[in-house]
């Protein structure tokens, strides 16, 4: 159950697809409204069909930061995404639980891994975005977290927030990432105009982009724990693990 829970949440909420949204495709039929609004819809079509048919009076989803009206279409497709999972579950009976994860980091995730091959070949990394706040949680947090909502109806019904010990910015976690890998590099962040024009000039690129204009879009908001919602704490798993627990730094000589 475990493992089959924490496949599906390494494919969820990764640097690639989450609040930060980094890596997004940059082919133009797989970028803009439609891919995110397809993404969302599919979830919401995994719970309607079961709910008409009568199946399990539960239904689950893990997301980051969700607004119909946030700055940018990731974010607002997943808040119209909600609003529609809300409108199935409420008449049928259907108890929702949802997971609102910050970004989610893992052995092999395309986020921290990403930073620290970046770091191996370039000698500077300019940095767009370098002041959003994130609190990385690790997959394996949230995996835990969505076994628990599924095994124990006491949980169920409600939206969680899931973020790890540390709020951290982009900055900071590319740091991390270069130490890990023992090769840092000197960071310079960019004004939002220069990130603008580079992420637009990426998503022309073939293949994943690192950057898109709606990444930092999604970044205007910080990716952080609102403590207005439950969270980890209140699931029984504690603070979470911090980002050393995966990616440990070399100890200072």
């Amino acid at each position: 159950m475990r493992s089959l829970v924490l496949r599906h949440v390494e494919r969820c909420d990764t640097w690639g697809d989450d609040g930060s949204g980094h890596g997004q495709h940059g082919n133009s039929d797989l970028t803009g409204p439609g891919l995110h609004d397809r993404l969302c819809w599919d979830s919401v079509e995994t719970v309607r069909e079961p709910s008409r048919a009568g199946g399990p009076g539960r239904g689950g989803r893990g997301r980051g930061a969700a607004a119909a009206d946030g700055p940018s279409m990731y974010q607002r497709s997943k808040g119209r995404g909600e609003q529609a999972l809300a409108g199935i579950a409420h008449p049928s009976g259907l108890r929702l639980t949802l997971f609102r994860p910050s970004v989610i980091f893992g052995e092999d995730d395309r986020f921290i891994n990403l930073f620290a091959r970046m770091q191996q070949v370039v000698p500077l990394v300019p940095l767009a975005g370098a002041k959003a706040r994130f609190q990385p949680i690790w997959v394996h947090d949230v995996a835990q977290a969505v076994q628990l909502a599924v095994r124990h109806p006491q949980v169920q019904g409600r939206t969680y927030e899931l973020g790890g010990p540390e709020v951290l910015t982009l900055a900071d976690l590319v740091r991390h990432a270069g130490r890990w890998a023992g090769c840092q590099r000197p960071i310079m962040p960019l004004p939002h105009a220069v990130a603008w024009m580079q992420a637009a000039l990426m998503e022309l690129a073939p293949g994943e982009p690192l950057m898109s204009r709606d990444n930092l879009a999604s970044m205007q908001q910080d990716n952080v724990l609102g403590h207005a919602l439950p969270g980890l704490r209140e699931l029984g798993l504690g603070q979470g693990h911090a980002l050393g627990t995966v990616f440990r730094l070399p100890l200072a000589t």
